[in-house]
């Protein structure tokens, strides 16, 4: 009898054990339910905040519409408040938990605050000033550059690192076959070249500090065997924010992907930090064939405080049609723009405010140099830029040139070289603009050869 006792009681433990295990993971997942990443909690308070946001929007609308009947529509000042109170008034429902997060800045609601999931909310529902790059301090999967390249079998790839000696490489490097994660400490490093077993399109995933990536490097960084991995490279998919250093310079040299024939576009939009410690640009795209005016984000230079040299950055883009407009927008260090769009044989037109922030810039040498397409110049293009020294082949055998603006060079009263500025641009119609008389002293020698201007027996035998 005490037997069966012990072993009903036994059976009776093992009952309550079994129950209460089954109850802790009942209710493991029903927490997790509720309160994971995509839980019923979390969901909720998504779709509140939604909500909240299209709320807040609509009466803040109102206040402005409200504003402009009291004023007549003439409001000399837009709403422009981040206190609270100053906020609630414009906004009766606003609700104190966004306090610091959610303010007005020019009639607009703005999302202020550093929780990643409110952030991307924030990014669908227009929150985020227009100007403003991603915040890759907030979305922490944004830090790696990410590439692909696209190779053969046994193919091999060299990460173009241009190995000066004052850059401190410090970063792992996941080739993306399944191989061993390696790690980058320098400019030669052995672990900076991998060879892929089999056929494919890999992404290549470098986190950490790379102080370049630059194809065009020293001399087409054939010591490092990298010109042949310029045709492996097809897609830029994450630009991150490794271009650090901590070297003996504090700066970061160049970035471009010069010659690599079969890189196609989107260009991802950078992030606040990508371009921070960046000091040229140059050849950025130079021979890009395959990338088209649709692939180019027009904040790609927003956040370039660094960067003065822009020297042949889409040289030879030959599918590129179109400028994004205000691409230069905040390019006010700039420089040097020599051969910047230089051989986009299918470029039609060129924005009229493309360098109106650009005022510190003294070199245009090449700059729209064999530009076949293009019909027209605008005529305010370098009217804020009057520090440029020299023109130089700017225009040269821009064979479709239609339109040259009398008063284009007005305002660049330091312009000292027009040499072949305009040679070969034989379907200019018109007058030439007596460049001759306002420049005496630059060198203007062949400025028009090949032209046939209305004027042409005025035209100085030197500037013809």
């Amino acid at each position: 009898m005490k037997k069966d006792f012990k072993q009903n009681n036994a059976i009776t433990l093992i009952a309550l054990v079994i129950t209460i295990i089954v109850l802790l993971i009942l209710a493991g997942v029903t927490i997790v339910t509720l309160t994971g990443d995509n839980g019923l909690i979390t969901k909720a308070s998504d779709a509140q905040f939604t909500t909240e946001i299209a709320q807040y929007k609509e009466e803040l609308n109102l206040s402005i519409l409200e504003d402009q009947s009291k004023t007549y529509a003439n409001r000399t000042q837009k709403f422009n408040e981040n206190e609270y109170n100053k906020i609630k008034k414009l906004i009766p429902s606003f609700n104190r938990k966004y306090e610091n997060i959610l303010v007005i800045e020019e009639d607009k609601l703005v999302y202020k605050g550093t929780d990643e999931t409110l952030y991307r909310m924030a990014v669908n529902a227009d929150l985020i000033p227009e100007d403003e790059l991603l915040d890759d301090e907030i979305l922490k999967e944004l830090q790696p550059f990410i590439t692909e390249w696209t190779v053969e079998d046994g193919d091999s790839i060299t990460l173009p690192l241009t190995g000066y000696a004052h850059n401190k490489y410090n970063f792992t490097v996941d080739y993306g076959d399944g191989s061993a994660i390696k790690e980058v400490i320098g400019g030669s490093d052995e672990d900076m070249s991998h060879t892929y077993e089999n056929a494919g399109t890999y992404r290549v995933t470098i986190k950490g500090q790379c102080p370049d990536f630059s194809f065009g490097g020293i001399s087409g960084n054939t010591r490092n065997n990298t010109a042949v991995s310029r045709d492996k490279i097809t897609k830029i998919v994450q630009w991150g924010n490794v271009f650090k250093n901590n070297g003996g310079l504090q700066i970061c040299m160049n970035i471009d992907f010069s010659n690599c024939t079969n890189l196609k576009g989107p260009v991802p939009e950078p992030t606040k930090n990508t371009f921070l410690n960046i000091l040229s640009l140059t050849n950025m795209f130079n021979g890009c064939a395959k990338l088209k005016s649709e692939d180019i984000p027009k904040k790609l230079f927003y956040n370039c405080p660094k960067v003065t040299n822009y020297s042949g950055a889409f040289k030879n883009c030959s599918s590129l049609d179109k400028i994004p407009e205000n691409l230069f927008k905040n390019c006010n260090k700039a420089t040097n723009f020599a051969g910047l769009f230089e051989g986009c044989s299918s470029l039609k037109e060129i924005p009229e405010n493309i360098f109106s922030n650009c005022t510190e810039v003294t070199n245009f040498q090449a700059v729209f140099k064999s530009c076949s397409s293009i019909k027209i110049i605008p005529k305010d293009l370098f009217r804020n830029c009057e520090k440029v020294t020299t023109f130089h082949d700017a225009f040269f055998s821009c064979a479709s040139l239609e339109i040259l603006p009398i008063d284009l060079f007005d305002n660049c009263p330091n312009a000292g070289s027009f040499f072949y500025a305009f040679g070969r641009c034989s379907k200019i119609l018109g007058n030439a603009p007596r460049l001759w008389e306002m420049f005496p002293n630059a060198n203007g020698s062949l400025c028009f050869a090949g032209c046939n201007f209305s004027n042409q027996s005025e035209i100085p035998s030197g500037w013809r």
